[in-house]
């Protein structure tokens, strides 16, 4: 029964931890689509005809400024509406990895794999570990950020008798 729950409570975890990774992966493209939308209108602003006939700085399609204004804000809208839980998913799930007891390094490690999206092999180089043991320690702080994470991301179990 114990490997039954501790399955149980692992599923559980990783259901939090992969809404944790997608709050992180959402704001990171917001943000790769913004600088892309400012260098486009960067570009389109920076169109200029030098004396020698007419040449200009490639730019694609006949967009206008206007139009890359109103993308910019209609991104910067949106990631201000994102940030407001990704600021929240990240502080709330870096209070729980921090305050994991089962190893020294167990905060460390799963702040690295799922707020910085590190490979758990180079989590394990950050913190000086083998790999193998940084995954063992994974498994443990799994089954203790159980009790730590939102209480919306615990299911009951069902009961035998009803």
């Amino acid at each position: 029964m114990t490997d039954e729950w501790d399955n149980f409570k692992r599923e559980h975890v990783r259901k939090w931890l992969h809404h944790v990774r997608a709050c992180v992966s959402q704001m990171r493209s917001l943000e790769d689509a913004m600088a892309a939308e400012r260098d486009r209108y960067d570009m389109l602003k920076a169109i200029r005809y030098d004396r020698g006939g007419g040449k200009c700085l490639p730019v694609t399609g006949d967009e206008s400024i206007v139009s890359h204004i109103q993308r910019i804000a209609d991104i910067s809208q949106e990631m201000e509406t994102a940030s407001v839980e990704y600021a929240g998913e990240v502080r709330f799930a870096r209070s729980v990895f921090y305050s994991l007891t089962c190893h020294d390094d167990a905060g460390s490690l799963m702040d690295y794999h799922y707020i910085q999206r590190l490979t758990w092999p180079d989590a394990a180089a950050k913190v000086g570990l083998a790999e193998s043991w940084v995954k063992r320690i994974a498994s443990e702080a799994t089954l203790e950020c159980y009790d730590l994470m939102p209480i919306e991301y615990r299911e009951r179990i069902p009961r035998a008798d009803g």
